[in-house]
């Protein structure tokens, strides 16, 4: 995982535009496959690595955080309040059994592969939410990201006061790849839509430790 030495913080009020092909979305049953599906052309070959991971007394985002750092895993992940600390060991097993254990561990979330990214979400209602009038085509996946966050402020309770953080070179392809947004879907979509086509990048929402929500983006 690359390091960052440098931070940029945008603090978001407004709604804001993701990624992605421009027009209307498909529906999430062709979009949206439980990461524990044998699918095909939409399915990460890393689901099927084999790796040994043990986890004791660990939130699940220190989880998930060790498997990009160590295991170069590109998982998304959004965290849900209330983290409960995991007991977690497994020795040579597909990444996909790992998840779904994690999973099993995590009651009230769903691993998806959604647009070949595989991303861990709390299930509820504001990531199904409908966002809509979003204009944001062939920006800086950095400038994507602000302008989607700040739309979707807008029209979702959720994201009304999240903030943005971006740390490192902001020339980098992982900010300056080119990315355009449908101008509606789902929530959920649109944030992986932000990704676009580069299978090494992923996001992440959590809790800042003075509290609050924000939005990174990392790569492996």
């Amino acid at each position: 995982m690359r390091l960052f030495v440098s931070f940029l913080i945008f603090s978001l009020g407004i709604p804001l535009s993701a990624c992605g092909d421009p027009g209307e979305s498909r529906s999430s049953r062709e979009k949206d496959v439980s990461c524990f599906e044998r699918i095909q052309s939409n399915d990460p070959s890393f689901l099927d690595t084999k790796i040994s991971a043990t986890y004791k007394d660990k939130k699940p985002s220190e989880a998930i955080r060790d498997l990009r750092n160590t295991h170069k895993l590109p998982i998304s992940y959004i965290a849900q309040s209330g983290e409960q600390a995991i007991n977690l060991s497994i020795k040579e097993v597909p990444v996909r059994s790992l998840l779904q254990n994690l999973m099993t561990r995590m009651p009230g979330n769903v691993c998806r592969v959604i647009a070949g990214h595989v991303v861990i979400y709390p299930d509820r209602p504001e990531f199904r939410a409908l966002v809509t009038r979003v204009d944001v085509t062939d920006k800086p996946r950095a400038v994507a990201a602000r302008e989607y966050l700040e739309i979707a402020g807008e029209q979702v309770d959720y994201f009304k006061d999240i903030g943005i953080l971006l740390g490192g070179n902001l020339e980098s392809p992982m900010f300056e790849d080119q990315i355009s947004l449908s101008r509606k879907a789902r929530v959920i979509d649109h944030l992986v839509q932000i990704l676009g086509s580069n299978q090494s990048v992923f996001f992440v929402i959590d809790r800042a430790p003075v509290g609050g929500l924000f939005f990174s983006l990392g790569s492996v």
